[in-house]
C-alpha cells in the first residue's frame, strides 16, 4: 500500500503551528506588559496627563483612595478564588479594574513626584 500523503499536503499544518507559536508569544508579551506589579503597561492603559490639573492635596487624596480601592479589589479577588469558578470570576471581573486602578495610581504618583511645589510640602 502506498502512502497517500505528500509533503505538500502537510505543509499548511506546519505553517499553522508556526502562526500559533507567534500568536502565543504575542499574547504572553501583552499580558506581561499589563502586569500591575511591574507597571510596564501603565502607559498603555492609562491617559498620561489626566491628573495634571489636580493640586498636590487632591493628588494625595486620590492616591490614598486608589490604594484603598486596590486593597479592596485584592480582597475581593482572594474571596472569589475560594469558590469553584472563582479564578475565572476573579480574572474576568476584578482583574481588569485592578489593573486600571494600579496604572492610574502609578500615573498619579509620577505626577505628584514630578511637581516641585508638592515636594516642598512633604
Amino acid at each position: 500500500m502506498r502512502n497517500l500523503r505528500s509533503p505538500a499536503a502537510t505543509a499548511p499544518l506546519a505553517r499553522g503551528s508556526g502562526v500559533s507559536i507567534v500568536a502565543s508569544a504575542l499574547i504572553a508579551a501583552l499580558c506581561g506588559a499589563c502586569n500591575p506589579e511591574t507597571y510596564a503597561g501603565a502607559r498603555a492603559i492609562s491617559v498620561q496627563n489626566q491628573y495634571d490639573h489636580l493640586g498636590c492635596d487632591a493628588l494625595a487624596a486620590n492616591i490614598k483612595a486608589s490604594e484603598t480601592r486596590i486593597a479592596e479589589l485584592k480582597g475581593l479577588m482572594a474571596k472569589a478564588e475560594r469558590g469553584g469558578a472563582g479564578s475565572a470570576i476573579s480574572n474576568s471581573v476584578y482583574w481588569p479594574q485592578m489593573a486600571q486602578d494600579q496604572a492610574n495610581l502609578r500615573i498619579m504618583r509620577e505626577t505628584l513626584e514630578g511637581r516641585q511645589e508638592c515636594a516642598a510640602r512633604r
